[in-house]
């Protein structure tokens, strides 16, 4: 009995061992990794591909990714892959894509394709699918050169899509979607549009601006402290890429962009300025808090597939606004001003939506709204198989009838403005 206790205790010191060794012969050292916090990727004149890498400093770990030095390492190749491994033969580190957190793409390789580019990094099995995507029209480099309150590019891009996608209007973009979508027939993707602003502004967070400017419902990021400053050292989300398959065929401006999340569903706490007088001197600060939007199609257009051109298509989005500022003479506190104000207020999201649907139907054919998914759902497969092929041409001809009516909620604190009462 004490032998074989004596042979069973050995072997578990010998397990624990293997184990041990085994743990320790494949530890890493943090030193020797670069840590990839984001990634830039455009083309260049002649036909190469350039790739930015925004790589952590050694020795301060990913707990510390949010705010400390950066090195932005770039270099050429003939493909992605190509430009990547140069990298890492030049890099005295291990560099690892797991935590890459931004994807910006310049719009001079996105209008040429994404496929290729985007095969090279859906194949390393690090990388994080739910990592944001971005397309630009300025400079690449530019954008990932940019450092705000010590926050590298790519954490900062990171926060902003996450906070203010949403009120901006902007989709929320990631790398898993737009694989998804290239593949897809019935839904185009749509991703959002970084850059850096060219105006001297105050720093500050997203919002609206006046309903015909073009920085209406924009949103922007700088160092937080509400001090004045060059907007050339702030990013701003404004509107959306619209993509046909794997390349981008134009620009949505950020009205139009927050039309097609709408379109989607995926809207929430979308924020504006809506004028209530011609001459723009009463608006009402306007939060979108959610917006619902549902597709009917006639069965005919379901059941045969010779009907589906020319078809017509209503949508109907239903919403709740809340009310965040006022300026006005009129306080809207009786029935009929509410029904008015909704009325108002839903005329507006309405005039954005036509003005989308005329940009992604007539101009760019790109069914970035996913009619067309919807279609695949409801109708026989054998039907779908028939028009899908040729779903971009279908999608043009459809008549969109769409049908928006929102409703106030939240008014806030106050029953009345605190602008001065006119004398009697």
């Amino acid at each position: 009995m004490t032998r074989w206790l004596s042979l069973s205790c050995l072997g578990l010191v010998l397990v624990c061992l293997g184990l041990v060794v085994s743990g320790c012969g494949t530890a890493v050292d943090m030193e020797d990794v670069g840590f990839v916090v984001a990634l830039g990727v455009d083309s260049e004149d002649d036909g190469k591909v350039r790739l930015w890498l925004e790589v952590a400093e050694p020795g301060m770990g990913v707990e510390s990714l949010a705010k400390q030095e950066t090195l932005l390492a770039s270099t050429e190749g003939d493909t992605l892959y190509d430009a990547f491994i140069k990298l890492e033969t030049r890099s005295s580190r291990n560099l690892t894509l797991g935590h890459v957190r931004t994807i910006v793409i310049g719009e001079r390789l996105a209008r040429a394709g994404l496929r290729q580019a985007v095969d090279a990094l859906m194949r390393d099995a690090t990388l994080r699918l739910k990592a944001w995507v971005l397309v630009t029209p300025d400079p690449v480099e530019e954008v990932l050169s940019l450092s705000i309150a010590g926050q590298p590019a790519g954490m900062f891009i990171g926060s902003l899509m996450q906070r203010e996608a949403q009120r901006a209007g902007a989709p929320s973009s990631r790398i898993v979607d737009l694989v998804m979508h290239i593949e897809e027939r019935g839904v185009q993707p749509l991703i959002a549009r970084v850059g850096l602003a060219r105006e001297s502004e105050s720093a500050g967070g997203g919002g609206g601006g006046a309903e015909g400017g073009a920085a209406q419902g924009s949103a922007s990021g700088g160092d937080g402290s509400g001090t004045s400053m060059n907007l050339s050292d702030m990013f701003v989300l404004n509107g959306a890429a619209v993509f046909k398959g794997d390349k981008m065929v134009g620009w949505l401006d950020a009205r139009q962009s927050a039309a097609a999340v709408i379109i989607n569903s995926r809207i929430q706490g979308y924020e504006f300025i809506h004028k209530l007088s011609a001459d723009g001197d009463e608006s009402i600060g306007v939060n979108l808090m959610s917006a619902h939007a549902e597709v009917s199609i006639p069965r005919e257009c379901l059941a045969d597939a010779e009907k589906v051109e020319g078809c017509t298509v209503e949508v109907k989005v239903n919403g709740l606004w809340g009310m965040r500022e006022l300026i006005s003479d009129d306080q809207f506190m009786t029935e009929e001003g509410v029904v008015a104000l909704n009325k108002s207020i839903s005329a507006r999201l309405k005039r954005d939506t036509d003005d989308m649907l005329r940009v992604i139907q007539t101009e760019l054919g790109s069914d970035v709204i996913g009619i067309g998914e919807v279609f695949r759902q409801r109708m026989a497969h054998s039907n779908w198989k028939k028009i899908s092929g040729e779903w971009d041409t279908l999608f043009q001809s459809l008549n969109i009838k769409v049908i928006v009516n929102v409703a106030g909620r939240r008014r806030g604190q106050i029953l009345r403005s605190l602008s001065e009462d006119k004398a009697i």
